[in-house]
């Protein structure tokens, strides 16, 4: 669970866990998949995105099928987990002291991603009203920074930069790959990212 590649060295493994990989040569990963360019489907239904390459090297150090269950949401990945339609959640956020509370294991982070805000151009209010649509975002960071009468969730991505641009919220924080493809794809022409970093969050693997 621990292991940190920092010098190219073959990934050692102990007898238990050899034993495993053998007996579960297919391992169900759930993702959250509703961020393009980190984490997506493509067209033909398939795993695509930043999140593709970790996919791929953790099949390869480990030797066994990886098979994607695309979910919406992180509530939706534990679901997963919790009923054993998959086996890890790819993409959660690395907290070991809620993943012990709650007899999750997770990995160490894989991943810093940096948050920037999303508004429209003319900016936002001293006091803005927060569109946001993970759950755990909300809980673990925007309330900290945010009244919760001014925190609003919904749906997806594409739904909070939708109620910026309408004017039912005044910001949005996305990861900075995923606010600058929401910005330069031309579906919200009068918003845009400022760039500058918000705050970061780390990304882990978590299982039972």
């Amino acid at each position: 669970l621990y292991h940190i590649n920092t010098g190219g060295e073959a990934l050692m493994l102990d007898h238990r866990e050899r034993q495993y990989l053998e007996e579960h040569p297919t391992l169900h990963f759930a993702a959250v998949v509703n961020e393009r360019p980190y984490s997506y489907m493509d067209g033909n239904g398939e795993f695509a995105g930043g999140l593709r390459a970790i996919v791929d090297r953790v099949s390869a150090d480990l030797g066994v099928t990886i098979e994607i269950v695309p979910v919406d949401s992180a509530e939706d990945a534990y679901a997963a987990l919790a009923d054993g339609t998959a086996d890890v959640l790819l993409n959660s956020r690395w907290s070991p002291g809620w993943a012990i509370t709650r007899d999750y294991k997770q990995t160490a982070p894989y991943m810093t991603s940096y948050f920037t805000e999303v508004t429209r151009r003319s900016g936002k209010p001293e006091d803005p009203m927060v569109a946001y649509w993970s759950q755990r975002l909300g809980e673990t960071t925007l309330s900290k920074r945010f009244d919760e009468d001014h925190l609003k969730r919904y749906a997806s991505v594409e739904d909070s930069l939708q109620a910026v641009a309408d004017g039912h919220a005044d910001v949005a924080y996305l990861r900075q790959d995923v606010a600058q493809y929401e910005t330069f794809a031309g579906r919200f022409p009068g918003l845009v990212a400022n760039g500058t970093v918000a705050f970061a969050t780390r990304t882990a693997m978590t299982m039972p």
